[in-house]
């Protein structure tokens, strides 16, 4: 968020980081070390996620209430797991090796735990050893976790969810990288089945991720998303579980939420079993508040489902003169 908003305030000599638990107004400090250290804080944002983990690390009460605030909102809204990672920390003069990651992880773990009840978390990182650190601090007693990335890119995090019979998600990429078609998603899609078959994952423990980009960076990759969905739903029957980021989609669009909403609504349509998602601002139960009447739906889903650049051209062109208007801030 950008510090010049309205959650970001002086409390006398103190910077503060302001939010909200029902009526209550509460704060929590930005010390002058993290606004020092921070190369985005310098450019005029905060991570108060961050900060909080940082800051919770530390014993700081408020920033724990902060981080298991968050977890019970999401919970609230409908969550089935909970995702946590860490691997996008990085402060300037500050060496992070695998060793305090995995304590922030674990620590993470642990804080969101304990405010999400039965809800599982999906752990997030790129670096095994982090994802076993979390494991080393999770409590088996409240759920079971889901393993938030593997892919034909590195199967050991494959290989630890099945030794700990763990559920996972497997991206559909591969040793040469990301895919950039739906055939590419599709035969990715197959190498990730007949993997989790020799090592044992039962299909209800797989989610396979079509990997969808944002629209602003090529106006063919979500119709090829889209695409994957579908034929591979076709190929692979209803025992398949298909996902994907939400969000990722409608990254730096205009109109931001109708476009994560109508990209989810397509998903559906195509098969899609689940998506990683905001479920506070833009999950199944918002579908509802849809015009479907609306030019402003119509041309959504012409960007959406086209693979032509001039689509997304005109919208954005019309987004800024005016000629269409977000119906999410419209009075």
């Amino acid at each position: 968020m950008r510090r010049d908003g309205p959650f970001v305030a002086r409390d006398g000599a103190r910077e503060c980081f302001l939010w909200h638990d029902g009526a209550r107004e509460r704060r929590m400090a930005i010390p002058e070390a993290f606004r020092a250290a921070s190369p985005l804080y310098r450019q005029g944002l905060l991570r108060r996620v961050e900060l909080a983990i940082r800051l919770g690390m530390k014993g700081d009460g408020e920033a724990v209430a902060y981080v298991q605030h968050l977890a019970r909102r999401q919970v609230a809204a409908g969550a089935r797991y909970l995702d946590v990672t860490v691997d996008a920390m990085e402060l300037d003069g500050e060496k992070w090796t695998a060793e305090n990651r995995g304590a922030a992880l674990r620590w993470l773990v642990e804080t969101v735990q304990a405010a999400a009840g039965e809800v599982p978390l999906a752990l997030n990182s790129m670096r095994i050893e982090l994802v076993e650190a979390a494991l080393s601090g999770y409590d088996f007693a409240r759920s079971c976790p889901l393993v938030n990335y593997s892919s034909g890119m590195d199967p050991h995090f494959a290989e630890l969810a099945a030794a700990r019979k763990l559920p996972l998600v497997w991206f559909a990429t591969n040793t040469e990288g990301m895919p950039h078609s739906a055939a590419e998603r599709l035969a990715n899609i197959e190498a990730g089945i007949a993997a989790c078959e020799r090592i044992g994952i039962p299909p209800r423990d797989r989610y396979f991720d079509v990997c969808v980009y944002p629209k602003m960076a090529g106006a063919a990759e979500a119709h090829d998303a889209l695409l994957a969905f579908e034929q591979a739903r076709a190929r692979f029957g209803p025992e398949v579980q298909l996902i994907a980021g939400v969000e990722n989609h409608s990254y730096r669009l205009p109109m931001q939420r109708l476009f994560s909403l109508v990209f989810l609504e397509c998903a559906i349509e195509r098969g899609a079993s689940g998506a990683v998602l905001d479920p506070l601002r833009a999950g199944p139960r918002h579908l509802k508040l849809l015009d479907r009447s609306s030019v402003e739906y119509r041309r959504a889903r012409e960007v959406v489902e086209s693979p032509g650049e001039a689509v997304l051209a005109r919208f954005i062109e019309d987004a800024k003169s005016g000629a269409l208007v977000d119906p999410f801030t419209k009075k």
